[in-house]
């Protein structure tokens, strides 16, 4: 497959976007997968699991790459400590990921970034 060239900000935030449905598709999957285990024992859907493991994981890192430029000067939050009210929440928005860093508070792995104001 030849290289895929996006140049508009249209497409970028189009792809960011399915991006990260597709992360929270696949943590959906995950969760399912985790609250039913024991349940269904033998019938679990253990390898959906995981491949929607490692495609979030892979989603992440697509979209961490994409962003690599601006998380160097940023702040960075888990799901749980995301701010939400104030200039920082104002400037976090859906398709502003990280995936390698620590939450700015909890210091547990950080999926949304503040990109510092300027």
């Amino acid at each position: 497959m030849p290289d895929l060239k996006i140049t508009e900000d249209s497409e970028r935030s189009l792809v960011l976007s399915a991006l990260i449905s597709h992360v929270y598709k696949c943590k959906s999957i995950i969760n399912l997968h985790n609250e039913t285990k024991d349940a269904l024992k033998g019938n679990a859907i253990v390898l959906t699991a995981e491949k929607a493991n490692v495609e979030m994981h892979e989603a992440l890192t697509m979209i961490a790459k994409y962003f690599g430029v601006h998380l160097s000067n940023s702040k960075f939050y888990c799901l749980d400590c995301a701010p939400s009210e104030g200039a920082e929440h104002d400037r976090m928005t859906q398709a502003e990921f990280a995936w390698w860093n620590e939450c700015s508070k909890c210091g547990n792995g950080a999926y949304y970034f503040v990109e510092p104001k300027l």
